[in-house]
């Protein structure tokens, strides 16, 4: 009878080797090439989507994928890739990963922004300056215009950044 067994490399996705043996009045073993498909449901545009473009739930699908040969980080779901923005043009059916998607700056650098405390049942808004870009979930720093002091908080939307204290 014949046997299989791993490599001595052993197997990962895409290519790899699978060894047959036969143990019998003869012994002989042999090394076989193998391609070894992983199938995941990723996220891929429905349509044409143009640079700069917000996606929106209508624009994607998830689609069956071999993602052995996708060397980047991909989506699963849809719900994280709605609100990003393409960095450039990308054709119907294009598996979306970061390194094509951006999210949307709600905050530049120099710009008047909203610093919100929250303490218990009490919040404070002031003014302050934006020290670096950031967008939605980005800790940046911040300069209280009132007092001059320099905050640490997180971009929580339009113009607005929430510290903790």
């Amino acid at each position: 009878p014949l046997e299989t067994y791993d490599s001595p490399n052993g197997l990962n996705r895409g290519r790899g080797v699978v060894g047959v043996r036969c143990t019998g009045s003869k012994p002989w073993k042999l090394f076989v090439p193998v391609s070894i498909a992983v199938i995941e449901r990723v996220v891929v545009t429905r349509r044409p989507l143009v640079r700069g473009q917000a996606l929106q739930a209508d624009d994607l699908i998830l689609s069956e994928t071999d993602v052995s040969r996708l060397h980047k980080a991909y989506f699963t779901r849809v719900e994280d890739v709605i609100g990003l923005h393409s960095k450039r043009a990308l054709g119907a059916g294009k598996t979306l990963h970061a390194g094509l998607l951006k999210r949307e700056k709600l905050v530049r650098r120099g710009k008047a922004v909203s610093i919100i405390a929250s303490v218990g049942g009490l919040k404070v808004s002031v003014r302050g300056k934006a020290l670096a870009d950031g967008s939605q979930g980005d800790q940046i720093r911040v300069e209280n215009l009132a007092s001059g002091k320099i905050v640490s908080g997180t971009v929580a939307g339009d113009g607005l950044v929430k510290v903790l204290n």
